[in-house]
């Protein structure tokens, strides 16, 4: 072995070691959350003597000493003083959000019901966030609650003992959107209902309770406040939507939701709850530091948070290129690249050409679907697809979801079909026939690019 192997030798398991450190950096920012919701300090001496002691070799002793040193740093400057209180949170995405409207660390705390008396007994947090199912138990434990407070009857956030509601601030934001209605339906009666109640004192407001969804009868605006529809229950709406003029879905994990792809589908206005989790988090974080944004930069740093939650879809022809788009955009955007005909590949063991010529088109069809409906629940990443997802008009609503569509569009003459069973028998001319106009339906963005 000369040098420059040995070297390359090197480089390999550096970067190893390099993807192995910010898994274990991933582990201590849990860890650290864990400790400042415990209450716990830092330094676990005993432990680090007892990790110490089975490390073999002066050398490999002394990096991890440094590993440990790190560790502790980063859990002390990382120690989150804010957090979010509920009972299931892995839908959440408060950490980022908070992380980017306040500039600081956030921890997601889930506690059993039987728990919330001693957390906030022992005040380990500066302020936190309450959601679902806790918004109105908490009230007992503030020593005084804000005027938003006391009039939606639920809280969403203590801070220095003093109950608020940020719901009322994130709501209002949405109802921008509506335009004008008089008559509205909130679906759910716990703690968001009644911030949204509160708001609309001077409408006909109907609400339904959990068990009464069927008594639905039309309305201008219907309000949906209940946790159904949210991931993973993403294939669930609370009521069958027809009949108005517009629709609200407080969840924001799925962007669109069940709910609202089905309002969408029979031209209803349907609005989704991500942008009241970005507002109310703005509010939040203004009562927690004092530092308030202007709307202007609350409006930029908005739009970048939905770019950076949602995905972005490649559709097109087969051989247009949208595989190389891809990659290049998930580079330039800081995203994940998938390709939806790779996973395919991972999952089945053949290419798409492969099941198409050997088990059928349909059978590609039914694998390609499967696929994209668990890609679908991801976020942040570029997905490019294959030329024929537009056959099932199923995975329309799949890829909406979450993600902003792209119909990447190039001259008929310009395509590739090497490898392309279905261009080759069938000619891009007809399957284009087919699907020009369903590329053009489905797309947020049509694009017409050299690659």
């Amino acid at each position: 072995m000369n040098l420059k192997e040995a070297r390359e030798k090197i480089d390999n398991i550096d970067q190893k070691i390099v993807e192995l450190l910010d898994q274990r950096m991933k582990a201590v920012d849990d860890i650290s959350q864990y400790k400042a919701i415990k209450g716990l300090p830092v330094l676990d001496e005993a432990r680090e003597k007892e990790k110490l002691s089975k490390i073999k070799g002066d050398s490999n002793r002394r990096i991890f000493e440094k590993i440990m040193e790190e560790s502790r740093a980063y859990q002390e400057t990382h120690r989150p003083e804010y957090g979010l209180v509920g009972r299931k949170l892995s839908h959440s995405f408060s950490k980022e959000v908070h992380k980017m409207v306040g500039g600081y660390d956030y921890a997601l705390i889930e506690l059993e019901p039987e728990e919330l008396e001693g957390f906030f007994k022992d005040g380990n947090f500066k302020g936190v966030n309450v959601t679902i199912p806790y918004k109105e138990e908490v009230m007992k434990y503030c020593k005084d609650l804000s005027e938003e407070a006391k009039e939606a009857r639920s809280v969403n956030l203590i801070s220095d003992g003093i109950g608020y509601n940020t719901d009322v601030y994130g709501f209002k934001k949405l109802l921008e959107k509506v335009g004008d209605f008089e008559t509205v339906t909130i679906l759910g009666d716990g703690g968001a209902s009644k911030a949204i109640q509160s708001i609309l004192r001077d409408k006909k407001v109907t609400v339904l309770k959990r068990g009464e969804m069927d008594k639905y009868v039309p309305t201008d605006l219907v309000i949906n406040a209940t946790p159904v529809g949210t991931y993973p229950d993403v294939d669930e709406a609370p009521i069958e939507i027809y009949g108005c003029k517009a629709v609200i879905d407080l969840t924001y994990n799925p962007f669109m939701t069940k709910l609202m792809l089905d309002a969408k589908e029979k031209g209803i206005l349907a609005i989704g709850g991500l942008e009241m989790l970005f507002y109310q988090a703005a509010k939040s974080a203004e009562i927690f530091t004092g530092k308030k944004l202007t709307d202007l930069e609350l409006a930029i740093l908005y739009d970048q948070f939905e770019k950076e939650y949602l995905n972005v879809a490649i559709i097109g022809m087969p051989g247009s290129g949208k595989s190389t788009l891809g990659r290049k955009l998930a580079k330039d955007l800081g995203k994940t690249f998938i390709d939806l005909d790779d996973e395919i590949y991972s999952r089945e063991g053949q290419t798409a050409e492969e099941i198409i010529l050997f088990r059928g088109e349909k059978a590609f069809r039914d694998i390609e679907t499967r696929v994209l409906e668990e890609i679908s629940l991801m976020h942040g990443a570029v997905i490019a697809t294959g030329g024929g997802i537009v056959e099932r008009d199923e995975n329309r609503r799949l890829l909406e979801r979450n993600s902003q569509i792209i119909y990447l569009r190039r001259d008929l003459e310009d395509l590739e079909v090497f490898g392309r069973p279905l261009s080759k028998e069938e000619g891009v001319e007809a399957l284009f026939e087919r699907r020009g106009e369903k590329y053009e339906a489905w797309a947020n963005l049509i694009l017409e690019e050299e690659i």
